[in-house]
């Protein structure tokens, strides 16, 4: 516990954390590993989710209350979260998902606006909601808005009908993994470079310009190999990018090792972790490369361009160009030094600007605020 937490720390608050999603990437892995996280700083930390996930597993805690994938969730569970609520004086509850707010207003409205309703925003934001009456609704009951990045933190100012004070860039905080995976076992036989792809199994992660990028080192003379980890999203784009590299000949330097539960070690095993997303919110796999002091190429695109910058923290290169990604994949099976420097630079920034400890001393202090502020509004709204 950090000597910042112990000053700030003003009481233990009742928090509740709501995540309904049955997936499995970075938003699902923040939100449960701040159950035991906050638990440990002293607070009482309650659990809301799904049924069908393993959201809890990892948590590490059972669930006060779950639901049912249902059509009508919002209207029909509001009255079982408001029990709760009500029940354990929550000071706040504590989202993660666009598809949960509804939910956490009408638990909140039935609950006499007591609990602060605070939102961490993981993903883009698409449209104007501005003139949406349902948004206008639902927006004026968050508490503080957090986003995990500046150009996230600037779209809802321009186009979220929420007080711009209440909007909050909170990058999240990441643990350096522990490299002590036995990487006989990942790295293909007979190469030299391997490239880690650590993302869902999706067309807009890009995998199959990473497999035409290692076929193309390959024809160039560079013995390179990857490794893919991830949930298969699209079963059809999984089928297709196994039969293209069975295509290319490529099937004993590429590995597919599915869902990892810890990816970190594994990228430890790696010369380089690649990320070929269309767009990334953010890029977490990157951060924790960079903390496992490996160094990244991703596309110039989204969050990335915060926290990887060309040429010095990481390379990128434009969305969609397989040959500039064959080009700076190169570069990094070809030039030991700069693919050192860049580990070593990648590695300080992360751990700078992605302090897990930072990170919970700040997110702690903003639940603070918050609850202290709603219960000051509840209280003088009583009184009149």
């Amino acid at each position: 516990m950090s000597s910042a937490h112990r000053e700030s720390t003003a009481r233990p608050l009742t928090i509740i954390e709501l995540c309904l999603s049955q997936g499995r990437g970075g938003l699902e892995h923040y939100a449960a590993d701040l159950v035991p996280d906050l638990s440990q700083r002293g607070h009482r930390v309650i659990v809301v989710a799904r049924e069908d996930t393993d959201y809890c597993l990892r948590a590490g805690r059972e669930p006060a209350l779950t639901f049912r994938p249902h059509r009508y969730l919002p209207w029909a569970g509001a009255r079982k979260l408001c029990a709760l609520v009500k029940t354990t004086r929550a000071d706040a509850i504590h989202i993660h998902r666009s598809a949960d707010l509804p939910l956490a207003v009408m638990a909140k409205r039935c609950a006499g606006n007591r609990p602060a309703l605070v939102y961490s925003r993981h993903m883009h934001i698409t449209r104007d909601r501005r003139a949406s009456w349902p948004h206008r609704f639902m927006f004026r009951h968050v508490d503080r808005l957090l986003t995990i990045t500046e150009q996230i933190a600037k779209a809802a100012d321009r186009h979220l009908p929420i007080l711009p004070e209440r909007i909050l860039a909170l990058p999240p905080g990441v643990n350096p993994g522990s490299p002590d995976a036995d990487c006989t076992t990942i790295r293909p036989p007979d190469t030299d470079f391997v490239a880690g792809c650590f993302s869902r199994v999706e067309p807009g992660k890009g995998q199959h310009e990473l497999i035409d990028a290692i076929f193309t080192l390959r024809e160039h003379g560079i013995r390179a190999g990857a490794v893919f980890a991830g949930a298969v999203m699209d079963p059809a784009y999984d089928k297709r990018i196994r039969s293209h590299v069975e295509a290319l000949e490529l099937g004993e330097v590429i590995r597919f090792l599915g869902t990892l539960e810890d990816a970190r070690s594994t990228m430890a095993c790696c010369d380089a972790v690649a990320l070929p997303s269309v767009c990334e919110p953010l890029g977490l796999v990157l951060v924790e490369a960079m903390l496992m002091n490996v160094p990244v190429v991703a596309t110039a695109a989204g969050g990335v361009l915060e926290f990887v910058d060309d040429g010095v923290t990481g390379l990128t290169y434009a969305a969609g160009d397989a040959q500039a990604l064959t080009h700076q994949l190169h570069r990094l099976a070809t030039e030991p030094n700069l693919k050192r420097t860049l580990a070593r630079n990648g590695r300080s920034a992360a751990a700078k600007r992605f302090d897990r400890g930072k990170h919970l001393d700040r997110l702690e202090a903003l639940l603070l605020e918050a609850a202290a502020e709603r219960a000051k509004i509840t209280h003088r709204d009583r009184a009149c």
